[in-house]
């Protein structure tokens, strides 16, 4: 029996440029203004270090850390997450990658994007912090080196991350509560997917009825409403960029 079929749709995250800095920034946690008062800051602490927002009952170490999964180009170890990544009894990190169908998260596009992200997630370090220091990360790799993917990588990818059974891939024993996922499945080279598909919209139904919260890309092309995936999708939380002001950023949906 054949419910439906759709095409599995290719996509490519295109690898950020590097950029160079005239001079080295010195980093401080007290330039993290998203993170402190509003318009512009989500109130975690008012200021550095004050630990009197969201952190003040948060902070400590949770019995059952929630484990974010971040769909994306891969994470590297960087220093300041390593203490939030999940490890297997051979202290390697885990997640997988379904582009290679192998356990090798690292960033082949060389642009870092997941990396990124995973920063802003739970970062923890001296100098700078995530949104939450304790949450542990799952990383979920689904582009190549060129950073193509399929759509059935980020299908895959979500069942997996939510301890669902995939073919041909270990199981996964630390269910994700949180998925994020920032970035858009395309209907071909220099197209953007217009809607969610059954499969996909399949995919967020069930991790919906799972508890899990899905986190999405608005997109960064300044449009008033794009509804491609998975921003497109019914039962996502779909999150656009804003600045110090509280307003949206010139280049975000």
């Amino acid at each position: 029996l054949i419910d439906y079929v759709v095409r599995d749709r290719k996509s490519i995250i295109k690898p950020m440029q590097p950029v160079v800095l005239d001079k080295p920034i010195e980093l401080s946690h007290a330039l993290q203004w998203d993170q402190f008062l509003a318009p512009g800051g989500v109130m975690l602490e008012s200021t550095a270090g004050k630990k009197d927002g969201a952190w003040q009952s948060s902070m400590g170490e949770s019995a059952t850390p929630v484990v974010v999964a971040v769909i994306d180009t891969g994470v590297e170890a960087n220093e300041r997450l390593l203490s939030n990544f999940l490890y297997d009894n051979k202290q390697a990190i885990i997640g997988w990658n379904f582009s290679g169908n192998n356990s090798d998260i690292s960033d082949e596009t060389g642009g870092y994007h997941g990396t990124h992200v995973a920063g802003t997630i739970a970062a923890t370090s001296a100098d700078l912090y995530g949104m939450g220091p304790q949450l542990k990360l799952l990383p979920v790799k689904i582009p190549d080196s060129s950073g193509m993917f399929y759509e059935s990588a980020v299908i895959n990818g979500i069942y997996w991350a939510l301890g669902e059974p995939v073919p041909g891939v270990p199981d996964n024993i630390y269910p994700a509560k949180v998925m994020n996922m920032s970035f858009g499945i395309d209907e071909g080279p220099g197209k953007e997917a217009e809607g969610c598909d059954l499969a996909i919209q399949e995919a967020v139904d069930f991790a919906h009825k799972k508890g899990a919260v899905l986190v999405v890309a608005a997109g960064n092309n300044n449009q008033e409403n794009d509804l491609g995936a998975p921003a497109g999708c019914k039962g996502t939380i779909r999150v656009s960029s804003t600045g110090p002001s509280g307003l949206r950023a010139y280049y975000s949906n």
